[in-house]
């Protein structure tokens, strides 16, 4: 869709301010990252693990399908995750390596072998394929016995290849039976998590890889028996994956090991699946998974416990004007955004009358806890919640759980801009109408660059979306067309030499 009902002149008065840069005063940054030493608050205390199983599982009324598979991915390399080794995550859990603050464990449980429908070979050297060219790495609990079982079927080799390559990390799952351990002898547990190692370490080498260390353990049904520290240890094995529990615990934090490595289902419901596909909305990464919040957001939410005391008052930003919302909104914590998400807050009337000031008491108001970063009006932008800056990442408040704003957006830059009907205007409106809406776009295209510039890579251009493309229903806001004119703004504040092609809005 192309803006073609702004005129010429309109967009080129307004795109040379921008590209100017002179809607907006610059950032107060305060301390800048010179002054700011290495902290150990960079690395991580807790660690999300992504528990998949095949790229067409379903587990009731969630699945997973290899769109949602490989966007869940895109989105985990493009944020700049890091997926640690076997032998990371176990030094990690004995107090003994330290991990980056942004690290997850990608873990697939492979009980069985599958083919493609298509090309009758096995699904899993695809799905080893799209790790590795994102370069992540996966810890695959195995079941050795599904090895070889299928014409054209998972290889040893294959395994072997994968492995060698840094892309997997091999741990046993147990034996073809699948046994609940909370139910059989302790003699048969340690029979059967002995020889599947033993068994894996031997098709690892017939496939090529020269010392092959099977070092985890998961147990079947997620059935982690009392006595597991002890069983994990005897069998040979360094650590082991327990069941779906909100947070991973660090032993060198918390002195204990006995939660294993709690894990975090990935599967997202099949009737969200339809609705976004109906509405040509394919960002799979955010839709909601089992727990009822998004992809994006659980990995947030489920890292490190950043807690909001004094000591972060010398990295706040301030940003032109303040009014700041009650500290009620938000937990003590703070979390890290991983996106800037733009909106309108529905003011009607007279549109010279559009004011941050209203979106500010709209949001203030009893009762009502929406976690909103920036307004932005025609003035520019009034800025609602802290911003800091510390080791070249930002933070901001981590919104209250029964918070209105949309539960996919929470760990994101929030901007209302004052207004409704952006769309409806730029096609329709009057002169002065149009003038108004796009100066309000403008001035949050340039409070947009200026937060991607301070980010440091943490977030892009490519990470600015409008609030209709991060939802499946409820409100549509801005509008496509908004979102173009924006999104060619914030190039141009971006990079001041770039003008957009002006032909197509003449």
């Amino acid at each position: 869709m192309s803006a073609d009902n702004i005129s010429r002149k309109e967009f080129l008065g307004l795109s040379r301010l921008v590209a100017a840069g002179m809607l907006l005063p610059d950032l107060n940054l305060g301390t800048t990252e010179k002054e700011i030493k290495p902290d150990p608050f960079q690395n991580a205390v807790r660690l999300p693990t992504l528990e998949y199983h095949d790229p067409n599982f379903n587990a009731g009324d969630a699945c997973m399908t290899p769109e949602v598979f490989e966007a869940q991915l895109d989105w985990l390399e493009k944020a700049g995750y890091y997926t640690p080794k076997a032998e990371e995550v176990a030094g990690f859990l004995k107090g003994e390596k330290l991990l980056p603050y942004n690290s997850v464990v990608i873990r697939f449980d492979l009980g069985t072998d599958k083919l493609d429908p298509d090309t009758k070979k096995s699904v899993w050297p695809q799905v080893f394929e799209n790790l590795r060219k994102r370069n992540l790495h996966a810890l695959i609990f195995l079941i050795p016995d599904t090895v070889g079982t299928l014409k054209d079927g998972l290889s040893w080799h294959d395994l072997a290849f994968y492995t060698n390559s840094g892309t997997l990390s091999i741990c046993s799952h147990g034996l073809a039976d699948h046994p609940n351990y909370q139910s059989i002898s302790e003699e048969y547990a340690l029979y059967s998590m002995q020889t599947s190692r033993k068994r894996i370490e031997t098709g690892l080498k017939e496939g090529g890889v020269a010392n092959p260390q099977v070092l985890g353990f998961a147990f079947p049904f997620d059935s982690v028996p009392s006595n597991a520290p002890e069983l994990v240890e005897k069998a040979g094995f360094k650590f082991f994956a327990s069941g779906v529990k909100i947070n991973g615990l660090n032993a060198a934090e918390y002195k204990d090991i006995n939660e294993g490595l709690p894990v975090i289902y990935p599967y997202v419901y099949r009737r969200d699946i339809q609705s976004r596909e109906e509405n040509a909305r394919n960002n799979y990464a955010l839709l909601p998974i089992k727990g009822g919040r998004s992809f994006i957001d659980t990995l947030v939410l489920n890292q490190n416990e950043f807690r909001n005391d004094e000591s972060w008052e010398k990295y706040k930003l301030n940003i032109w004007r303040q009014k700041m919302l009650p500290e009620e909104i938000f937990t003590n914590r703070l979390i890290s955004p991983l996106s800037i998400i733009v909106h309108t807050d529905s003011q009607r009337g007279d549109v010279q009358d559009w004011k941050s000031e209203k979106t500010f008491n709209g949001v203030d108001a009893e009762n009502r806890k929406i976690a909103v970063t920036f307004g932005v009006d025609q003035q520019g932008p009034l800025q609602f919640v802290p911003l800091y800056l510390r080791e070249g990442r930002l933070f901001i408040p981590e919104p209250l759980y029964d918070s209105q704003a949309a539960k996919e957006v929470s760990p994101s830059i929030n901007i209302e801009m004052a207004g409704d009907s952006f769309d409806q205007i730029l096609e329709n409106g009057e002169k002065d109408k149009k003038a108004a809406v796009l100066l309000t776009i403008a001035n949050t295209a340039i409070l947009i660059a200026q937060i991607i510039k301070i980010s440091n890579g943490q977030l892009n251009e490519n990470r600015v979306f409008g609030h209709f493309e991060m939802t499946i229903k409820g409100k549509s806001d801005p509008g496509e067309k908004t979102m173009i004119i924006l999104r060619e703004m914030i190039r141009g504040a971006l990079r001041p030499a770039l003008r957009p092609d002006i032909k197509k809005y003449g």
